[in-house]
């Protein structure tokens, strides 16, 4: 199961090693050990079971909603999607908050993404692509990470946000960076978010009133 490290169940792990667990993709990184700040401010790898490591968590159960609705009395999450195995999947036929459909009509509020004929083709590949990586997982010939993808995760939440992906992301899946791609990234993501701030106030509203 995965573990919720935040601050009331790990207020001493570094925030550093923390980051670093949750970036360790299985199969191209390996597994870290926390590390944790003493009450002397003196910072050292987690004393308690030395052979215990950790990873991301993202392939087998990205969102534990459950624990996290348990443990903080959540009943909305704001959910920042940017796996690149995920992404893809993540469509809406008919608009997404921010973002309305108006491709048959200026005025209509169902208008399907890009006709239907197209939005209708786009959803039976992705549905059936995730039929078949359940049926593999079914009959235990799923190999790797394909074996719990879409089968026992949750990846979005009360509102993703889904930053603009381009095929130019993919090919810098793992490379540093530059200045210019933080730009883009922060970009991509700030828009994202300003789509969902209507939505997102809403949700607050509501939970405070609970």
């Amino acid at each position: 199961p995965p573990v919720l490290v935040n601050h009331i169940t790990a207020p001493n792990v570094t925030l550093a090693s923390a980051i670093i667990a949750s970036a360790a993709v299985p199969g191209f990184i390996n597994p870290v050990r926390l590390q944790l700040k003493g009450p002397d401010g003196v910072v050292r790898v987690q004393a308690e079971n030395k052979d215990q490591t950790y990873w991301d968590g993202s392939i087998e159960q990205d969102i534990p909603t459950s624990g996290l609705a348990e443990m903080l009395n959540c009943q909305f999450f704001v959910t920042a999607q940017c796996n690149p195995h995920i992404v893809p999947f993540l469509f809406n036929t008919k608009g997404d908050v921010g973002r309305p459909s108006r491709w048959s009509s200026g005025m209509r509020e169902d208008s399907w993404r890009g006709g239907f004929l197209l939005s209708a083709l786009e959803l039976y590949i992705k549905t059936d692509m995730i039929a078949k990586l359940h049926f593999l997982n079914e009959v235990e010939a799923a190999i790797g990470f394909f074996g719990t993808m879409f089968t026992q995760s949750t990846y979005t939440g009360s509102t993703t946000l889904v930053p603009h992906v381009v095929l130019e992301d993919f090919f810098k899946l793992f490379s540093d960076p530059n200045l210019r791609d933080m730009h883009r990234y922060f970009q991509a993501g700030s828009v994202s978010a300003y789509q969902h701030i209507a939505m997102i106030k809403l949700h607050y509203r509501i939970a405070h009133a609970l």
